[in-house]
């Protein structure tokens, strides 16, 4: 009996141990590495995001003896890798809000020391050039949009006369001819008349009279 329980005696000791052991293991690991990325200088390279990776950590929930499930810790590293124009790749580990800020394809400068992040400028990719065809399309198009302004209804009018006169002659119609306004009847003063008829005008007044 004592027996058996120095054996699980030693081995719980064991590990203990173990756990111990792998703990200190990666926190002196951790400070090493810290202590290499401050001593190594900061570069700003040229470079393009290729791949994103998340990796999750921690121990998993468990069912206590009561009966109350207990969960576990857990914690989550994002991971990104970088290609420079060489065609080498770095993965670094980046924070979370800069995760979710990058995205495969992104261009930019990437600036690190040794397996450190420091940042990250994306480059913005400038505006396609406009063709001189798709720039004069769209002034057509504002024009129109623009209660048709004097040029526009020129253009109009003359690209209707070319269909007209692309059409055949029987099919074509008339084209409009200027109103003809009639000319007023010129009107002769009585004074006219009489210089040039003095006799009629006699007769006319003997009449008048006589009436």
């Amino acid at each position: 009996m004592g027996f058996t329980i120095s054996i699980m005696g030693l081995f719980m000791f064991l590990i203990f141990a173990a756990v111990f052991g792998l703990i200190i293991y990666k926190i002196v690991n951790h400070v090493s590495e810290e202590a290499k990325n401050s001593k190594a200088p900061v570069l700003t390279v040229e470079a393009k995001v290729v791949s994103k990776r998340t990796s999750v950590s921690g121990t998993g929930g468990s069912m206590q003896m009561n009966g109350v499930y207990s969960s576990g810790t857990t914690s989550t590293s994002y991971y990104v890798t970088f290609q420079a124009p060489d065609g080498s790749r770095l993965e670094l580990k980046v924070p979370g809000k800069k995760y979710g800020m990058l995205a495969e394809g992104d261009t930019g400068l990437l600036t690190y020391q040794r397996k450190r992040f420091v940042g990250y400028k994306r480059r913005i990719s400038p505006a396609p050039a406009v063709s001189e065809d798709e720039a004069l399309l769209g002034r057509v198009i504002a024009n129109q949009l623009m209660q048709e302004p004097e040029v526009y209804r020129h253009s109009r009018a003359a690209a209707a006369q070319q269909r007209q006169d692309a059409q055949p002659a029987q099919f074509r119609q008339p084209a409009a001819q200027p109103e003809q306004y009639a000319q007023p009847a010129q009107f002769t003063p009585p004074a006219q008349q009489q210089a040039a008829d003095p006799a009629a005008f006699n007769d006319q007044q003997t009449q008048r009279m006589q009436f």
